[in-house]
């Protein structure tokens, strides 16, 4: 049996705090946060002109903790995958610095010659993550309600009426401001117990989400299609993909394991192609550095035909409309459809009325996705 091709799936390193925390926590929006080596400066002219450079620190950067982490996990790759690395290899990242980074950190490590594209796309239609303007349905699914009464009695204990939740992102700002504090050694003695309660909290919110119906299906379904034509004989070797946790949940329960934890910085997720003497193909998932078992397959090596059967639905055409539209159209089916029972003709006021009543849920529907999408950041994991 030998090793054909291998796929990771990455999330970032450790970064910044994806927006100010001056709204969702003032007690540490005045952090000191330590921004070199941070992969922001290009220039438009090869070899010299004017180079960019950024000021500070941009909100989710990528910190030299996050570099760390992604050098010490291309070296792990190097060491497992570096002989097939190295005869062909592509790189897919959200466009987003610290995921840039954390990729090139990582192609370093594992390619002797690390030069080449590393292709990306615009965030606003971006597949890599969950996106509402990709596919509006996603704006449908909300995080599961838990209790955070007794969260919420400590953190007003400690910080009176100066926080809030801010659940405009997965996991909430709350944790992501206390988190990234914590992880550079920033926080309080009071926010480092904390910590750890408020990421169950999270862990048990999000999960209810990405465990709910197909959601994990639907936002991981454009990836999951990548991948699969990535395992024919004529792909790369080795096929990196740089996202976010939004990115890693999904993917890991749409293969079949979930564990119900937040993926960490640099967490990997990889799918290896395997060939035997026969030429007969195999797949495996590896996750928290474990062989899987995929869903739909009886053994953890699972032959190619087997699982591209049980990942079929990637290939299937994704229902993308919001509910509301859904029910409006609904609604316009059973009015026309009572009229046509009833032996009715549909008069020319009741006409006007139906497309009426179908433009204001039109507009409705269209200002509540608007709304979603102005509270949602983009990409904010």
């Amino acid at each position: 049996m030998s090793l054909v091709q291998v796929q990771v799936a990455i999330r970032h390193g450790a970064r910044t705090p994806a927006t100010s925390c001056e709204p969702y926590l003032p007690a540490v929006a005045d952090v000191p946060w330590n921004c070199d080596g941070a992969f922001l400066k290009e220039s438009v002219r090869e070899g010299g002109g004017f180079v960019r450079t950024f000021d500070g620190c941009e909100t989710g950067q990528l910190l030299p903790r996050g570099v760390a982490q992604h050098v010490a996990l291309g070296s792990a790759l190097r060491a497992l995958y570096g002989s097939v690395a190295n005869a062909s290899a592509y790189a897919r990242s959200s466009d987003l610095s610290r995921t840039r980074a954390s990729a090139e950190a990582v192609l370093g490590e594992v390619l002797v010659d690390a030069r080449g594209s590393l292709h990306v796309a615009d965030l606003a239609t971006d597949w890599i993550f969950p996106n509402v303007n990709v596919c509006p349905r996603v704006a449908d699914f909300a995080a599961g309600n838990v209790s955070r009464s007794e969260v919420t009695g400590e953190l007003k204990r400690l910080f009176g009426d100066e926080w809030r939740w801010g659940d405009d992102m997965a996991g909430t700002h709350l944790m992501d401001c206390v988190l990234t504090s914590v992880c550079e050694g920033f926080a309080s003695e009071d926010l480092e117990t904390l910590a750890p309660e408020l990421l169950e909290l999270a862990e048990r919110s999000e999960y209810a989400k990405v465990r709910s119906a197909d959601y994990a299906r639907l936002v991981s379904a454009p990836l999951v299609a990548r991948m699969r034509r990535f395992l024919s004989a004529r792909a790369p070797r080795f096929v990196l993909w740089s996202g976010h946790d939004t990115t890693i949940m999904p993917l890991r329960v749409a293969l079949g394991y979930d564990d119900g934890r937040w993926p960490p910085y640099a967490s990997a997720t990889l799918l290896e192609l395997y060939r035997d003497d026969r030429r007969r193909s195999f797949v495996r998932l590896v996750a928290d550095r474990a062989p899987r078992l995929i869903a739909g397959c009886d053994d953890l090596l699972c032959p190619l035909s087997v699982f591209l059967e049980a990942t079929s639905w990637a290939d299937r055409p994704v229902d993308c409309a919001p509910a509301a539209s859904a029910v409006l159209l609904a609604a316009q089916d059973r009015f026309f459809a009572a009229a046509a029972a009833d032996g009715r003709p549909v008069h020319l006021p009741a006409l006007v009325a139906a497309a009426l009543l179908s433009l204001g849920l039109g507009l409705s529907a269209a200002l509540t996705t608007s709304r979603r999408r102005r509270r949602r950041s983009v990409a904010s994991s």
